[in-house]
């Protein structure tokens, strides 16, 4: 039997994790925040975000919980996580699962999600990434069952990309979760996340890349 149940379980108390709780809660519907960082974000941009999630009603802030894996159900999605400050051990089941938890996305790699480079050329010399793994990657699929990607989970690139990119998907989602959740959408709604947002990314990392190469013309086009 799972310790909690929730609307939404957002894994990640970041920019694109406290846009997306945010947005649900203007809407009405409660969620469930984990961060397993105690400490202040080290970016002061986010503390202002970070104080009115904690200070909403309607959203229940964790920090020092570590999520750790997930099972996804018919209908639902359960995830293991780990209280830090007692190291307790808990079960969370969940109607919605959002990543949010960054380029090195513990939920993308339980979904087993790959990320997806497509790139033409080693950049691995340019971009200072050694050794060379997904530096402009993005993920194969934004959604499994009832699990999402949302921000740098769904699309890691280095040197980082406009933030907006990532808060738009947190907004998107959240509008969309909103609207099924509270009747006003089909369940349908959902399907259109990926179509919608994936593509955006896809336009950021072809920018990306014909930055790169402006300034690198000597690139040679890798072979493996």
């Amino acid at each position: 039997m799972p310790d909690f149940r929730t609307r939404v379980l957002v894994v990640g108390a970041g920019q694109s994790g406290c846009v997306l709780a945010l947005e649900l809660a203007r809407n009405g519907v409660p969620s469930v925040v984990l961060e397993r960082a105690s400490r202040p974000p080290r970016r002061p941009e986010l503390t202002p975000l970070r104080a009115a999630v904690r200070d909403h009603p309607l959203i229940d802030l964790r920090e020092g919980w570590t999520f750790t894996g997930l099972r996804l159900e018919p209908g639902r999605t359960v995830a293991t996580v780990i209280d830090r400050g007692t190291r307790a051990r808990h079960v969370l089941e969940t109607e919605y699962l959002a990543g949010c938890d960054g380029g090195q996305s513990t939920v993308r790699r339980s979904l087993g999600v790959d990320l997806d480079d497509a790139l033409p050329f080693d950049v691995s010399r340019i971009l200072e990434v050694a050794p060379w793994d997904g530096a402009l990657g993005i993920a194969r699929t934004y959604r499994r069952g009832t699990a999402f990607l949302v921000g740098e989970s769904a699309h890691c690139f280095h040197p980082p990309s406009r933030s907006d990119l990532s808060v738009r998907d947190a907004a998107d989602l959240g509008e969309k979760l909103a609207a099924v959740l509270t009747g006003r959408g089909g369940i349908g709604l959902l399907d259109s996340y990926e179509g919608e947002r994936r593509p955006c990314a896809v336009l950021e990392r072809e920018a990306l890349m014909r930055s790169l190469t402006g300034r690198h013309p000597d690139i040679q086009p890798r072979t493996t």
